[in-house]
C-alpha cells in the first residue's frame, strides 16, 4: 500500500507545467488498439488433479510471470478547462497470469497460465503537461466476461485443469494512472498502469482471508477524431 501510495504521489507531481491546450469545450472520439502485460497479485494458483484419484493433485503456486494480452477500446474525451480534461470509455482487456515450470512427483506442470477477460468503463482526469503530453488518474470499474484456466501436464490423459479463478469476483475495480504522447497531429501513444483496488476472493478463509488483484501495464495506440 505504501508503495502504491508513492507512486500515486510521485505521479501528481510530475504534472507540474503546462503550456498550449486544445480548445475549452472540445469533444474528442479516440479508439485505441495495443497489448497488456499482467499479472495476479496474491493468492493465485493453476490446479491439476487426477481424475482416477480420489482427490489427488496439486496447485501451481511457483513464481509468477507477466502474461500478455489484448486491449482494444473507444474512449470520449471532453476538453473542461485550459488544462484539464474528463475521458469516459469502453475497453476490453485480456488480463491474467503465467507462472513458472512446476515439477511434482517426477512429473512436469508446464504452460501454465489463467486468463481473465474484462471489459472495463474507464473514467479520467486529464492534466494537459503541454500540446504533446497529457497525464490522467481515476477509476476502471470493470466486469468479467470470461475466465478459464490452462495447463501442460507430461503425464498421460485422464487429468482436469483448473483454478482459483473459480473463485474470483466478476465485478473489479482498479486505479488508472495513464501517461498519453501525441505526435502527427491526432495520433497518440499511450501508457496507462491499472493498480488493482478490489479483492477478487471474497468471504474465503484457509485458514486465513485469501486475496487476490488484478495488475497490468498497458500500450496503445490511437487516433483523435474531434466531433
Amino acid at each position: 500500500m505504501k508503495q502504491r501510495l508513492s507512486l500515486l504521489i510521485g505521479f501528481l507531481l510530475a504534472a507540474a507545467t503546462a503550456s498550449a491546450q486544445p480548445e475549452v469545450g472540445s469533444l474528442f472520439l479516440t479508439p485505441h488498439v495495443g497489448f497488456n502485460a499482467s499479472t495476479l497479485l496474491g493468492d493465485a494458483d493453476v490446479r491439476v488433479q487426477y481424475v482416477w484419484d480420489d482427490g489427488m493433485g496439486a496447485a501451481v503456486t511457483s513464481r509468477t510471470l507477466p502474461k500478455l494480452g489484448f486491449n482494444g477500446g473507444l474512449d470520449l474525451e471532453y476538453q473542461l478547462r485550459h488544462k484539464w480534461a474528463i475521458s469516459v470509455g469502453v475497453d476490453v482487456n485480456e488480463l491474467g497470469v503465467r507462472f513458472k515450470d512446476f515439477t511434482l512427483e517426477d512429473h512436469t506442470i508446464s504452460n501454465a497460465f489463467i486468463r481473465l477477460c474484462y471489459i472495463n468503463v474507464p473514467v479520467l482526469w486529464k492534466y494537459y503537461v503541454n500540446d504533446w503530453l497529457a497525464l490522467g488518474v481515476g477509476l476502471q470499474p470493470g466486469y468479467m466476461l470470461s475466465k478459464n484456466a490452462y495447463a501442460d501436464f507430461s503425464r498421460g490423459g485422464g487429468y482436469t485443469v483448473s483454478s482459483s479463478a473459480d473463485d474470483f469476483q466478476h465485478f473489479d475495480l482498479s486505479l488508472p494512472l495513464s501517461a498519453s504522447v501525441f505526435s502527427a497531429e491526432r495520433l497518440f501513444y499511450e501508457l496507462r498502469c491499472n493498480l488493482g483496488i478490489s479483492n477478487l476472493i471474497q468471504g474465503y478463509w484457509i485458514p486465513f482471508p485469501l486475496s487476490c488483484y488484478n495488475e497490468s501495464l498497458t500500450f496503445a495506440i490511437g487516433y483523435r477524431f474531434q466531433l
